[in-house]
């Protein structure tokens, strides 16, 4: 039995490791810069960053993605399971709409592949009433 809890636990000391990256919380409205240069995620092939921000379901809002060195990036949503904007070497700055389904913090993972790394960019979430 002790070496049942032991296993039990290292699984578990593993499993907060891979785990471990931890969301960044931003507001509405306000510019976010930042590079991605290493992951907080396990997809291969891909480095992210992840951001946490507390939306309302049904509201359209608008977010903004800069690449300032032209890299490849996007900005992934968990609740969608998809791609919310993408930018790439030939347009480093993209706006789109998108809903959210549920209210309460959402992540927005940041995505870019490994080899366009270090990926310096800005974005911005907001809806038209608050610009």
């Amino acid at each position: 039995m002790k070496y049942f809890l032991l296993v039990l636990a290292s699984l578990m000391a593993v499993a907060v490791v891979a785990c471990g990256g931890s969301a960044t919380e931003f507001e509405k409205g306000k510019l976010v810069t930042g590079t991605i240069s290493a992951s907080d995620s396990n997809i291969e092939g891909w480095n992210s960053e992840t951001y946490v921000v507390d939306v309302f379901a049904g509201v359209e809002y608008f977010i903004s993605l800069t690449s300032v060195n032209g890299n490849v990036m996007g900005i992934w949503s968990a609740e969608g399971d998809e791609y919310i904007v993408e930018v790439n070497s030939e347009v480093s700055v993209r706006t789109a709409a998108y809903t959210f389904f549920e209210t309460g913090s959402q992540e927005l993972f940041l995505r870019s592949p490994e080899s366009d790394t270090p990926a310096d960019f800005t974005f911005r979430l907001w809806t038209p009433s608050s610009t």
